[in-house]
């Protein structure tokens, strides 16, 4: 698949993975597991949520799954000692390379909303779930106006970006019906718009998607060539500018215990 999101700069991740940690945690509270799991992180990236789910659920293994190679050999680096229960690799989503029934949890967070098929990705993570097993996703689901106050042209290129580059950028909503699609009973589902507890980290993970996604954006005309380091200019300027208040796009989290 395609990506719109240029991950050279590795601090988008980073900061991504400080925003969302608290959330994946409240959720991971609530999953009923049997002790020492053996762990399936889809679109793991960098390994942060390899490494938060991790630290939950101490597994007897826990697997990180990306295209991306180098993000993957990021992730490898950090591999310590102390974890030789843990792989990373390399694939697609859609085409899991992986036995049915092998997993007591299988994850993904903001992975579906860049995939060509997210109803195929929710049917690969129930065929290799074990019975019994978890299937839990978290996924944005864009809105149609940026969650900035007072609104800003910057912020709203990048939402336009969002709605014309992702795959799926209203996928969070879809969840509940991609579970079903996948042979699954009706899953629970829970969604969080938030304020970040630390305001910057919002306004700096926009700043850095914003550039990540210049070429998106000027591939469909969002952005001209010329207005390009304004853009940069502003992005920044609202990042370190008090007068804005930044709320997040719905973040949808859906689970179901396979039959």
């Amino acid at each position: 698949m395609s990506y719109s999101i240029n991950e050279s700069n590795l601090e988008r991740q980073q900061m991504l993975a400080q925003g969302l940690g608290y959330l994946s945690n409240k959720y991971f509270q609530l999953l009923p597991l049997q002790a020492n799991p053996r762990v399936l992180d889809l679109g793991c990236g960098l390994g942060e949520t390899t490494r938060l789910l991790a630290k939950f659920f101490n597994p007897s293994e826990i697997v990180g799954f990306d295209q991306d190679v180098n993000l993957l050999a990021y992730a490898r680096s950090r591999v310590g000692e102390e974890q030789s229960n843990f792989t990373y690799t390399e694939g697609n989503a859609e085409q899991l390379p992986f036995e049915d029934n092998s997993f007591d949890l299988v994850f993904c967070r903001f992975l579906l909303l860049h995939v060509p098929n997210p109803q195929a990705v929710v049917e690969e993570m129930a065929r290799v779930c074990k019975s019994g097993g978890i299937v839990l996703t978290q996924e944005q689901d864009t809105m149609t106006s940026s969650g900035l106050y007072p609104s800003n042209w910057a912020y709203d290129m990048v939402t336009e970006g969002y709605q014309k580059s992702f795959s799926h950028p209203q996928v969070g909503r879809q969840l509940p019906h991609l579970y079903r699609g996948a042979g699954l009973p009706t899953p629970t589902i829970r969604s969080n718009t938030f304020l970040l507890p630390n305001p910057k980290v919002g306004k700096r993970i926009v700043n850095l998607t914003g550039q990540a996604m210049v070429a998106e954006l000027l591939k469909h005309r969002i952005l001209e060539r010329d207005k390009v380091d304004d853009f940069y200019t502003e992005l920044q300027r609202v990042e370190d500018s008090e007068e804005y208040t930044l709320l997040s796009d719905p973040v949808v989290t859906c689970w179901v215990r396979k039959p």
